[in-house]
């Protein structure tokens, strides 16, 4: 059954669902100057990117906490069974809400929901560029391995595994 909320607390969850969508921004971005970062080769903006991309992380899930609160309580004020009330789905609670208020609500819903969406692709290419760097690395490494290793078998990823006294380069001498 819908319920028109009479709470300041709807308007704080209005609030909240869009500084989640800008935080859920700025971490994209952030993620985006990583893989950049990844592409030119360039650590210290990595190392950068990376500590934003954390410190950004540590926001949102605070910011859910505050959710999770509010929701709660607006659930306590609205007389809906308290049973998973901090972890009801944004479908759930739309579908509990009236007119205008459901629609307010919704569209901030949608805002955060595509946001979190770009974050998640971006971090899926992070993966697959980090991914692809390190199968790389390890072609370059078996490629300048000297040539007294004697191959002791093969690895998941297809290449040759040395013995474990074997240098991989030897860059003094």
């Amino acid at each position: 059954m819908a319920t028109l909320i009479r709470s300041r607390r709807l308007e704080d969850l209005a609030t909240l669902l869009e500084r989640l969508e800008t935080l859920h921004d700025r971490l994209h971005q952030a993620i985006r100057r990583k893989i950049e970062a990844m592409r030119r080769n360039d650590l210290g903006a990595m190392g950068d990117a990376t500590q934003e991309e954390a410190r950004l992380a540590g926001q949102i899930r605070e910011r859910e906490g505050l959710r999770k609160q509010l929701l709660e309580a607006l659930g306590r004020e609205a007389g809906w069974p308290m049973s998973g009330a901090r972890v009801l789905p944004a479908s759930e609670l739309l579908s509990r809400l009236a007119e205008p208020q459901r629609s307010a609500l919704a569209g901030r819903v949608e805002r955060l929901r595509a946001s979190v969406a770009r974050v998640a692709q971006a971090n899926r290419l992070a993966g697959a560029v980090a991914r692809g760097t390190l199968d790389h690395l390890g072609w370059v490494f078996a490629a300048v391995r000297h040539e007294d290793g004697k191959a002791a078998g093969y690895s998941d990823r297809g290449g040759a595994v040395v013995a474990a006294g074997t240098r991989i380069l030897d860059a003094v001498g």
